[in-house]
C-alpha cells in the first residue's frame, strides 16, 4: 500500500502529459504527435491498471498492465517513424501480437515471474531503444533529437533488466523510480523536440514566404500609419529607383509617394488607407527616387489591430508604366481606325462625285473654239476640283484603303533627292540639315507614300517655328532590342529609322495626345484642315511602322519614325502593258453608279472610242456574250454587293483579246499587285484616263488620227 501515491502521482503526471499532447495534435495534426498521443493515452491505461491492480491484489490487472505497456511501447515506436514520413512494419505488428498473446497465455498459466516478464520486456525494451535510435536518424534538431532519443534508450535499458531486478526488495523500488522519471522525461524530450520542428517549419514557411515575395515581380509592402515603410521586397525597391531596402525604409514618406499633378487625392491620407480601403485599386502617377515620373496601380489593405483599431497598411504595386504606353498606341490606332472607315466612306461618295465633275470640267476645257469667259470659270471649276481631290487622298489614307502598289523604298536616298523640294516648301527662315546613312535597309511601303510623310512633317516642323531655326533631319539603321520593340508595339529586329527635329514652339502633353488625329490642328484660324500629321500616321501604320513623338514647350519637337526593314527583293513599281488588239476602240465600262458611268462613257466617247456600259455584274455578262470582240473592260473595284476583280476573272474566258482596267474612289479591300498595276484612282480627268490607258498599250482614236 505504500506504493500507492507514487502510483497516483505517475497516473495523474501521465494523464496531465496526454492532454498537452491531445492538444498539440488537435492544433497542429501532424502525424507523430497522434501516435505520441495514443502512446500517452495508453500510458495512463498502464498506470490506472497498477493502481487498481495494488488496491486489489488481482493478478488479472497486471496482465492488463504489461498489455497497456506492450500497446504504449508500440504506438511510441509508430511515432518515431512517423517522424521520417514511414509506417510501422506489418512484421512488427505481426510480433506484438504474438507478444500479447504470450502475456495473456503466461497468466493464464500462472507461470513463474521471470518466464512471465523476460519476454514482454524484453520486447518492450528493444522497441524503445529502436524509437531512440529512429528518432536520431530522423531528427535534424540536435538538441532535441539527442534528449528524446538519450531518454528512449535509457529507458529501453531500464525495461531490459526488469525481470532481473523487479524481485529484489531493495532495488525494486528504486527502478520504479527510475521508470517514473524517466517517463515524464520521454514525454518531455518528445515535448522539445516537437517545438524544434515546429519552430524549423515556422522558419522554412518563412523563408519560403519571403523567397517568394523577394521574386515578386511586382513590388509588395507593409507600412505603419503615418506612411513609414516598414517592409518591402526587391522589386518595390526597383520600380522606386532606390538603391537598398533600408534606404527605401529610411525614405521620407511624402517624398516617397509625392503625387505628380494629382491633387484630388493627399498622400498622408492615401497611405493612412482613408482612400484605398473604399477605392480598391488605385492608379497614381509618382515618381522615382531619380525623378522620373512613373504610373502604378496600388492594392491596398488597412489592418486592424486586436482592439479593433487600424493598426498598418499593406500593398502590392504593380508598375503599368509600359502597360499604359502600350495602351495609348492601342487606343490610338482604334480611333484612327473608326475615323478612317468613316473617311473613307466619305471619300467614296466624295470621289464619285468629283469624277463626274472632273469628267465634265476636262470635256468642256477640251472643247475647240470654247467661250474665253466660260473656258475660265470652267478652269476654275477644274482647279478647285483638283484641290478637292488632293483632300479627298489624304482622307483615302487615313481610311486604309490600298490605292497603290507596295514597293521597296530607299528611305535615306529618298530624302536625300527630296532636299530642294523641302527646302523650297519650309522656306528661307528654315536652315535644312540632313544626316543620312547611306542604304539603312530597303522598307516597303506604297508607292508615293514617303512623299508624302516627308512633305507633311516639313510643313509641321515650318509651321512650329515661325521665326526660323534649324531642321534636323537623320536616317539609318537600327536594331531594335526585345525591351525597346515592346515599347514601340514592334517586332524586335532590323529597323530604319527617319528623324525630324526642329527648334520650334513644342507641344504640351495635351496636344500630343491628340496630333495624329484627323482634323485636329493648333492652327484652325490659319486654315489647317489638321489631316497632315494623321496621313503621316496612316502612311507609317500601313507600312507595318510606327510613328513618335517627344516635345515640350519651348524645346522643339521631335518625330521618329520606325519601319521594319523588309526583307523582299526590291521591286520597282511595274505596270503591266499589253500589245493593243486590233481595232483596240471597242470599250466596255461597268460602274454602278450612273453618273459615274455616263461621265466615264461620255470621256472615252470624246476620245472616239466605241463605249458600251453596263451597271453590274449580270449586265456585264450578258454584253461580253453579245460582243466577245470587246477590246478593254474598264471595271470599278467595287460594284454594290460584287466585286469588280471577281468579275473580272469571270470576264476574261469570254474576252481573251481584251485589256482590263480598274478604277476605284476607296480600295478597301487588299487588292493583288496585278489589279494595282491596272489601277486608276477616282476622280481622274479625260486626259489621266487617256494616259493610263495608253500605259496598257491601247491608245484613244482621237489621240492617234492626231498623231498621225
Amino acid at each position: 500500500m505504500g506504493m500507492i501515491p507514487a502510483l497516483l502521482m505517475t497516473l495523474v503526471e501521465a494523464a496531465v502529459l496526454s492532454g498537452v499532447f491531445a492538444y498539440l495534435y488537435r492544433a497542429r495534426r501532424e502525424a507523430f504527435l497522434g501516435w505520441w498521443t495514443a502512446a500517452l493515452a495508453a500510458s495512463v491505461v498502464r498506470h490506472a491498471m497498477s493502481v487498481v491492480g495494488a488496491l486489489s491484489g488481482l493478478s488479472g490487472f497486471t496482465m492488463l498492465e504489461q498489455a497497456a505497456a506492450l500497446a504504449q511501447a508500440s504506438l511510441v515506436l509508430g511515432g518515431a517513424l512517423a517522424l521520417s514520413g514511414r509506417t510501422l512494419p506489418r512484421r512488427y505488428v505481426a510480433l506484438a501480437l504474438v507478444g500479447l498473446i504470450w502475456i495473456v497465455t503466461a497468466h493464464g498459466l500462472n507461470l513463474p515471474f521471470f518466464a512471465l516478464t523476460l519476454p514482454t520486456f524484453a520486447f518492450l525494451g528493444a522497441t524503445s531503444i529502436a524509437a531512440g535510435v529512429l528518432v536520431w536518424r530522423a531528427e535534424r534538431a540536435r538538441g532535441a533529437r539527442w534528449f528524446a532519443g538519450g531518454v528512449l534508450v535509457v529507458w529501453g535499458l531500464h525495461q531490459l533488466d526488469y525481470p532481473f531486478l523487479r524481485p529484489d526488495p531493495a532495488v525494486a523500488p528504486w527502478g520504479y523510480a527510475l521508470a517514473a522519471v524517466l517517463e515524464p522525461l520521454t514525454a518531455v524530450g518528445f515535448l522539445v523536440l516537437a517545438n524544434e520542428r515546429a519552430l524549423r517549419t515556422e522558419r522554412e514557411s518563412a523563408r519560403r514566404h519571403r523567397a517568394l515575395l523577394d521574386n515578386l515581380p511586382v513590388g509588395v509592402f507593409e507600412a505603419s500609419l503615418s506612411g513609414r515603410v516598414l517592409d518591402a521586397n526587391p522589386a518595390l525597391v526597383r520600380m522606386l529607383g532606390f538603391e537598398s531596402v533600408q534606404s527605401l525604409l529610411d525614405a521620407d514618406p511624402e517624398r516617397l509617394l509625392g503625387l505628380l499633378g494629382e491633387g484630388a487625392r493627399d498622400p498622408a491620407r492615401l497611405w493612412a488607407g482613408a482612400e484605398i480601403a473604399t477605392a480598391g485599386p488605385t492608379e497614381l502617377r509618382i515618381e522615382r527616387a531619380d525623378g522620373a515620373p512613373i504610373r502604378v496601380v496600388l492594392h491596398g489593405t488597412l489592418v486592424e489591430g486586436e482592439d479593433g483599431e487600424p493598426s498598418h497598411f499593406e500593398g502590392i504595386v504593380r508598375d503599368v508604366t509600359e502597360r499604359r504606353r502600350l495602351q495609348q498606341i492601342l487606343d490610338r490606332q482604334r480611333r484612327m481606325e473608326a475615323l478612317g472607315r468613316l473617311a473613307g466612306g466619305v471619300a467614296h461618295d466624295f470621289n464619285n462625285l468629283l469624277t463626274v465633275i472632273r469628267a465634265g470640267t476636262s470635256i468642256l476645257l477640251a472643247t475647240p473654239n470654247a467661250d474665253p469667259a466660260q473656258a475660265r470659270w470652267i478652269s476654275d471649276i477644274d482647279a478647285a476640283s483638283g484641290r478637292a481631290v488632293q483632300l479627298t487622298r489624304k482622307l483615302l489614307a487615313l481610311a486604309r484603303g490600298r490605292a497603290a502598289p507596295m514597293v521597296e523604298v530607299d528611305v535615306s536616298a529618298v530624302t536625300r533627292e527630296a532636299r530642294a523640294v523641302l527646302e523650297r516648301l519650309s522656306g528661307e527662315a528654315v536652315r535644312i540639315e540632313l544626316d543620312l546613312e547611306d542604304a539603312p535597309g530597303m522598307v516597303r511601303m506604297e508607292e508615293g507614300a514617303l512623299d508624302q510623310i516627308l512633305l507633311n512633317l516639313t510643313t509641321n516642323a515650318r509651321d512650329a517655328m515661325r521665326k526660323g531655326g534649324r531642321l534636323h533631319v537623320s536616317c539609318g539603321g537600327v536594331v531594335l532590342g526585345r525591351a525597346e520593340a515592346s515599347a514601340l508595339a514592334l517586332e524586335p529586329g532590323p529597323h530604319v529609322r527617319l528623324r525630324f527635329c526642329d527648334e520650334g514652339a513644342g507641344m504640351d502633353a495635351e496636344t500630343q495626345r491628340h496630333i495624329f488625329e484627323p482634323f485636329f490642328t493648333s492652327r484652325s484660324e490659319e486654315g489647317g484642315t489638321g489631316l497632315g500629321l494623321a496621313t503621316v500616321f496612316a502612311h507609317v501604320d500601313n507600312a507595318g511602322g510606327r510613328i513618335e513623338v517627344d516635345s515640350e514647350p519651348g524645346r522643339g519637337s521631335e518625330f521618329s519614325v520606325y519601319w521594319p526593314v523588309s526583307d523582299a527583293e526590291v521591286r520597282p513599281a511595274a505596270v503591266a502593258r499589253e500589245q493593243a488588239a486590233r481595232g483596240g476602240h471597242r470599250v466596255l465600262v461597268i460602274d454602278d453608279e450612273d453618273a459615274v458611268r455616263d461621265a466615264v462613257v461620255s470621256m472615252l466617247e470624246r476620245g472616239g472610242f466605241s463605249v458600251l456600259s453596263a451597271s453590274g455584274p449580270e449586265e456585264a455578262m450578258r454584253v461580253a456574250s453579245d460582243d466577245p470582240e470587246l477590246d478593254v473592260v474598264l471595271c470599278d473595284v467595287h460594284l454594290g454587293e460584287s466585286s469588280g476583280p471577281a468579275l473580272v476573272r469571270a470576264l476574261r474566258p469570254k474576252l481573251a483579246g481584251a485589256s482590263f482596267l480598274f478604277m476605284s474612289g476607296y480600295a478597301t479591300d487588299a487588292l493583288d499587285e496585278d489589279t494595282l498595276g491596272r489601277l486608276i484612282p477616282k476622280p481622274f480627268t479625260m486626259q489621266e484616263l487617256f494616259a493610263r490607258m495608253e500605259a496598257l498599250g491601247v491608245r484613244a482614236p482621237a489621240v492617234e488620227s492626231r498623231v498621225s
